[in-house]
């Protein structure tokens, strides 16, 4: 019910509320800049899936939208130029769940302690408002369901208890954070407190493969069959990026850098044949890692505008490029 309500606000009331405000602004043209949102498509796809029949007329809707907003530049008392920005993309496939019977948290709790408690958020694309309406804001983190050994099961009940390991997601990238340490803690000392868990996801084949900090190394993308290391791009046996595309190492570098870059970060398997990933929230589109076309972004601008051959990486990127054009038009 919760995603009927939430359908119908974003593809419709907040759609047509997005259009009408940006068509006064253009019109009243005391505005520099107008940025708006349409998330719309993004709603539907989610659950319907990228390609399905709902998801191509919500994306007609929006058609419809863009070209009212052009027509109102005839209405303006200053220029205005249109850009479409499309941040992300989505690509289908069945989830992990669905493929293998138990999700990442699950997985990640069969890997550690028994004692160990594990909470986990693996909704973040989910009904973005019915979120907000059905989530306390106080219990944004939810004991782990459903689990398989009693002594975590036993302990899952003492709310009051602080978590030992955090499991998040978004798509099919995954997030794992010990917090026992207040820092990023290396690979080398998870090893020596959690033998096995790195092994473990990082050839699970589920897993295409996984990021952690080495004490000597630096970055380092762990596959089933190989490495790559972040700082010098040297690979030992396989590499594990090599079906995600040139700027995967790039992107990943600049991932590496956050401050609130996880213990350990992960990527689901990626079908190339099949153009599917295996997100690790149940949802049949899904975004928020990389392979497949979730990783193909677009600027649509005007011609007149001059985007250079530079390679764009991050958002940082993008809101440069876009200040330059700014200034040069104004």
């Amino acid at each position: 019910m919760v995603y009927y309500i939430t359908r119908a606000f974003a593809a419709g009331f907040l759609r047509e509320l997005t259009t009408y405000t940006v068509v006064g602004d253009i019109i009243a043209g005391d505005k520099d800049v107008v940025y708006s949102t349409f998330l719309g498509y993004d709603e539907v796809a989610h659950h319907c899936g990228v390609s399905d029949d709902e998801s191509f007329y919500v994306l007609q809707t929006l058609d419809k939208c863009i070209k009212r907003i052009e027509g109102a530049k005839a209405y303006a008392q200053r220029p205005y130029y249109i850009c479409v920005l499309s941040d992300h993309g989505q690509t289908g496939g069945a989830t992990f769940k669905q493929r293998y019977g138990y999700t990442l948290a699950q997985l990640v709790q069969k890997l550690v302690p028994e004692d160990h408690r594990t909470y986990s958020d693996l909704n973040s694309n989910q009904d973005h408002f019915g979120q907000i309406v059905t989530v306390p804001l106080e219990n944004v983190r939810k004991p782990l369901e459903n689990v398989t050994k009693p002594s975590t099961r036993k302990r899952a009940k003492r709310d009051e208890e602080k978590a030992d390991v955090i499991v998040l997601a978004s798509g099919n990238m995954g997030l794992i954070y010990f917090t026992r340490w207040t820092e990023r803690i290396s690979a080398e000392d998870i090893e020596n407190h959690y033998p096995g868990v790195i092994e473990g996801l990082s050839r699970h084949e589920g897993i295409s493969f996984i990021m952690v900090r080495s004490k000597e190394a630096e970055g380092v993308i762990m596959g089933a069959g190989g490495k790559r290391y972040l700082k010098d791009d040297r690979i030992e046996g396989e590499d594990p990026l090599a079906k995600f595309g040139k700027q995967t190492a790039e992107h990943l570098r600049r991932t590496d850098s956050f401050d609130c870059v996880p213990d350990i970060m992960l990527v689901s398997m990626y079908d190339t044949e099949k153009d599917e990933v295996a997100a690790f929230e149940e949802l049949i589109g899904s975004h928020g890692g990389i392979g497949g076309n979730q990783t193909k972004p677009f600027i649509l601008h005007p011609a007149e505008w001059n985007i250079g051959e530079e390679e764009i990486i991050g958002a940082e990127s993008v809101g440069r490029l876009f200040s330059q054009q700014i200034k040069v038009v104004y």
